[in-house]
């Protein structure tokens, strides 16, 4: 009898295991998601504060110190610092809304106009057209620094350069309104496409005549600072905007991943532009000893 009963118990108890298994897989699923969901957002929060943390130092000093008012190229590269920070910001801030909101993942499905009108969304459309007006505008401003040298050093100021940038942000207020909702999406990715397009023109025309000119070294230098910006752009911004949107090379599935490598755009341009120039560099470090010591 007893050998009868035995395996019966054994058994029972291994099938009520197995029903216990079978009952908890959804939450065991549901909390590996949260887990997930929480060391991504805890990644992409940490890396964007990062960048915003390091970038705001660093347009104080293209803006304020004196050392670099002779520097009339580094105010519309203050400004791709800016929109940078901006982007950052709006990341570090977007994660721990989202979290806040989806303290348990993203299983249960949301509505897409609750995801669309979130403030950080509109903030991300509005930055993204900033991205491809900005780089439009150092390639332009490198173009005429080029080819038309002595009207550049005669006409453009600082002042000049920072009435350009105010007056982007009015034609970028004009584009936000107008485009809004659905037609909105379409222009934002329409602007960005033909400004970045356009900067990549205006680069190799103003590097390959440079080539031959050994006069002039600091354009040199500079026509690789903008050259670099825009390999980073294409390959972490413009590249991805095209798979998210379009499903090129059917890798849409991924679309989390280029999300993410505009976070490392926003830190590739930071290290491109404080190592790549020289006065600025050198004002970094002269700041950065100063708060040490």
């Amino acid at each position: 009898m007893f050998s009868i009963i035995f395996p019966s118990d054994k058994s029972a108890k291994h099938q009520k295991f197995r029903n216990h298994n079978r009952n908890n897989r959804p939450l065991l699923s549901s909390y590996l998601m949260a887990i997930d969901a929480v060391t991504d957002a805890a990644l992409v929060g940490t890396l964007a504060t990062i960048v915003g943390l390091v970038n705001t130092p660093v347009i104080a000093i293209i803006f304020c110190s004196r050392n670099l008012r002779k520097c009339k190229e580094l105010v519309l590269i203050g400004a791709i610092c800016t929109v940078d920070a901006f982007m950052s910001w709006t990341s570090a801030v977007g994660v721990v809304d989202r979290v806040v909101s989806f303290p348990d993942g993203t299983g249960e499905p949301v509505l897409q106009i609750h995801c669309f009108f979130r403030y950080y969304v509109v903030l991300f459309f509005f930055g993204n057209l900033l991205v491809g007006m900005v780089t439009f505008l150092v390639s332009v401003e490198r173009f005429f620094a080029v080819f038309f040298p002595l009207r550049y050093l005669s006409s453009y100021t600082r002042s000049k350069a920072l009435a350009v940038i105010l007056g982007e942000q009015v034609l970028q207020i004009h584009c936000f309104f107008r485009y809004y909702v659905v037609l909105f999406f379409f222009g934002n990715l329409l602007v960005g496409m033909v400004t970045f397009l356009v900067s990549v023109e205006r680069f190799f025309a103003v590097f390959f005549p440079l080539r031959y000119l050994s006069s002039y070294t600091r354009s040199k230098a500079f026509a690789v600072i903008l050259g670099l910006t825009c390999l980073s752009d294409m390959f972490l911004l413009f590249l991805p905007d095209l798979i998210i949107n379009f499903n090129f090379f059917d890798l849409h599935a991924y679309h989390m991943i280029f999300y993410r490598a505009s976070l490392v755009k926003t830190s590739l341009n930071l290290f491109i532009y404080t190592f790549r120039h020289n006065e600025l560099r050198k004002e970094v470090k002269t700041r950065v000893f100063r708060c040490v010591n």
